[in-house]
């Protein structure tokens, strides 16, 4: 995420669920050279942040790294809304949507109480993204050599971005 806290963006939000990583990652932080309160992480629950007023439509761009896929699928729709209601008109999505495997739901075919992280399309993401108007913009394999999480077995990452209309 050192992409979004270089000039063009003047401020970064992290949130986090974990105390234990919000506080990793402030420690992180602060060991940066970069302006003073152009990045800071919040703990917070995203669908309750997302709910709350002063939030609505804050967001020009939006790094969803992975998040969607340790969401229950059950939570999917709720994720889509709540993105709907933090981007900002002409705002954009970008999502690493990881791991891309032939099935549905949970990971493992064979367990499917096993996950997170749950198996995700970009079939999957963008339906729920196009009823909250937004367009995709772009679609790209992540290379093998650039997976942050590269396994054996498979798996599949990709890059996308969608616009707010």
């Amino acid at each position: 995420t050192t992409c979004m806290t270089t000039p063009a963006f003047t401020s970064t939000l992290g949130l986090e669920l974990s105390p234990t990583a919000a506080s990793e990652a402030r420690k992180y932080l602060a060991s940066q050279d970069l302006a003073k309160g152009s990045a800071t992480v919040t703990e917070a629950d995203f669908f309750e942040y997302a709910h709350s007023e002063p939030n609505k439509e804050a967001f020009d761009v939006m790094y969803d790294c992975t998040f969607f896929c340790a969401i229950p699928p059950s939570l999917r729709q709720d994720w889509a809304e709540a993105v709907g209601k933090l981007v900002k008109p002409g705002g954009s999505l970008i999502a690493d949507i990881f791991p891309i495997r032939p099935w549905e739901g949970p990971q493992g075919a064979e367990n499917p109480k096993e996950g997170p992280p749950y198996t995700v399309s970009f079939e999957v993401m963008n339906r729920l993204l196009e009823k909250q108007g937004f367009q995709n913009t772009l679609l790209i394999p992540v290379t093998r050599d650039m997976q942050a999480r590269a396994r054996s077995g498979g798996t599949e990452e990709n890059l996308a971005v969608w616009t707010k209309i």
